[in-house]
């Protein structure tokens, strides 16, 4: 590794306007070797230059720090990876409880537990917050997949590993993860309170107001969040991290988490089925082990997780085999500059010469009649709950085509493997494509670019368009302690209008049942048992209540 080109480049990067601030810490042989800061903490004139010292927010880089306890609470005997996590939550609920009973903290930290996606930047604040978060709101959760069957990554649900944590040792999280984790590694600076950071050497989150970058002032916060995100802390405190899974275990020369462990945290557990992507920054992410995102980079094993919360774009990159990773902490960024960035950093590592993103060749076509025949248990409707998309798979003669609703023509589909597929693109680029099902009835799933689908069957209208009026009016996620993301849901001619905050009012196509989808994603419309009011239910997982009643002609 060259550090006088890494630096050039990192100030190139800054001074070109691509990265408002960073830091980068790099380890190499159980040591930190390169830790610099670029550019300003914020960009107005009260912002001040970037040092070793600055506070980033890590996002989901938590994840890999709540897999680290838990693997130690593992080894000290207080909890199994494998045994019912209802041995250690006895007043845990689920919807299915069959499903629930099966649930293990090897789903939890593997994000294959089979309930769906939900998080908030901005919740509820107090002790024990993270025990009623938890049993109110995965009661309610659908399990999508069976435990065990497929990636599918959930912030809450991961959360459920901090929670048994908590259980079994009578202690809070944020207390557990510094006695466990942040002082034995000399973690000095990490910090679960957002009021502490901002006191200090915070590089500030931004957002685009009038072609200028802004500072927002609130930090993202929220206590039931903590074993999945919410951390602050410097580049260098998680280069420490780095050196445990870079060294066999051991920290300065003392074990800190057993062989054993870390082979489980670093074994792929789930994959995310992207063979075929061209993006050479896809394969680092192919699959998940527990609280590590697992891959590799030209040949080389990749151990990495991010990190992105409002602006924060954060990496922990490590090249286990080459006993060599980065820390690279990003308060505001362009996202091509700041990935060419991070594909410029592996190159360094692994003495390459960089070349920029070049695609990946494609995978040689794979051609079989038993693979054709099983078409027809392809073809259908499928939608990604968590984002709204909608995509459906059809034959047409000798070809299988794929169409994403509001991306333009239909892709056909170029089989790689038996279930597995690609799309090319008209930018050049390719879309992964893997059908998930024995072979006998039709697909239940489609991973679709690593993202995972559910097969869609439409259903009747459950209400008269009349009788939708009833919903109109105001609704707000309990937890959620952000103003602006209040729901405003207005019915015109039978006809659903909905809007975010003072965001623009959006149609809504309904997609059977009670179910609808407009831009902000998918819902569904509820009338709850307990005669509190409608409910509009979000991805399948997040409650809002409805705290005002609408008019028919009241502003959406």
């Amino acid at each position: 590794m060259n550090t006088i080109e890494v630096a050039d480049r990192l100030q190139a990067a800054v001074e070109a306007g691509h990265v408002l601030g960073l830091s980068l810490a790099i380890v190499q042989n159980g040591a930190i070797v390169f830790n610099r800061g670029y550019g300003r903490t914020v960009a107005v004139e009260t912002g001040v230059p970037v040092s070793p010292d600055t506070l980033f927010a890590y996002g989901s880089i938590g994840k890999t720090v709540c897999g680290v306890l838990v693997l130690r609470l593992v080894q000290a005997g207080l909890l199994d990876l494998d045994r019912p996590l209802v041995t250690y939550l006895p007043r845990l609920a689920f919807s299915d409880e069959q499903a629930g009973k099966r649930l293990t903290l090897r789903h939890v930290l593997s994000h294959t537990t089979g309930l769906p996606a939900a998080g908030r930047e901005y919740g509820p604040q107090g002790p024990g917050i993270l025990q009623q978060v938890i049993e109110d709101e995965i009661l309610h959760y659908p399990f999508l997949a069976e435990p065990g069957a497929l990636h599918l990554y959930s912030n809450t649900a991961f959360c459920l590993a901090g929670y048994a944590a908590e259980a079994v040792t009578g202690v809070p999280y944020d207390r557990l993860a510094r006695e466990w984790v942040f002082k034995p590694l000399a973690m000095e600076s990490v910090t679960f309170d957002p009021p502490a950071a901002s006191t200090g050497r915070l590089a500030l989150p931004h957002e685009a107001r009038d072609q200028t970058l802004q500072p927002i002032a609130r930090l993202p916060a929220n206590d039931a969040g903590h074993p999945s995100s919410f951390a602050y802390g410097t580049a260098r405190d998680l280069a420490h991290l780095a050196i445990v899974h870079l060294e066999q275990g051991h920290f300065q020369g003392q074990p800190f988490l057993a062989p054993r462990s870390l082979a489980e945290m670093h074994r792929e557990q789930a994959s995310r089925y992207i063979a075929g992507a061209a993006h050479p920054l896809a394969y680092v992410s192919s699959g998940y082990g527990l609280g590590l995102i697992t891959g590799h980079y030209h040949g080389h094993r990749v151990l990495r997780h991010g990190g992105m919360t409002l602006s924060y774009n954060c990496f922990f990159e490590l090249l286990p085999d080459e006993r060599f990773g980065f820390v690279l902490l990003t308060n505001a960024s362009e996202e091509e500059p700041l990935m060419e960035l991070v594909v410029f950093l592996y190159d360094q590592m692994l003495s390459r010469l960089h070349r920029g993103l070049v695609p990946v060749p494609a995978p040689k076509p794979y051609t079989d009649s038993e693979e054709t025949a099983r078409w027809c248990l392809y073809e259908g409707a499928y939608h990604n709950v968590e984002w709204g998309r909608m995509a459906k798979v059809r034959r047409s003669g000798d070809e299988l085509l794929l169409h994403r609703r509001g991306e333009g023509e239909e892709l056909a589909l170029k089989a790689i493997a038996p279930g597995r597929y690609i799309a090319a693109l008209p930018s050049g680029s390719r879309l992964p494509v893997a059908f998930l099902g024995d072979g006998a009835a039709p697909v239940a799933h489609m991973i679709l670019a690593g993202e995972p689908y559910q097969r869609h069957i439409r259903q009747p209208a459950a209400e008269a368009p009349a009788g939708l009026t009833d919903f109109a009016g105001r609704y707000r996620d309990p937890y959620n302690t952000n103003p602006g993301e209040i729901l405003h849901l207005k019915i015109v001619d039978g006809r659903l209008w909905l809007r975010e905050g003072h965001g623009e009012a959006m149609a809504c196509e309904p997609l059977g049942g009670m179910a609808y989808h407009c831009d902000l994603g998918f819902f569904e419309l509820q009338r709850s048992v307990d005669d509190t009011g409608p409910l509009l239910v979000w991805g399948r997982a997040t409650r809002y209540r409805r705290v005002s009643p609408g008019r028919l002609g009241d502003d959406p």
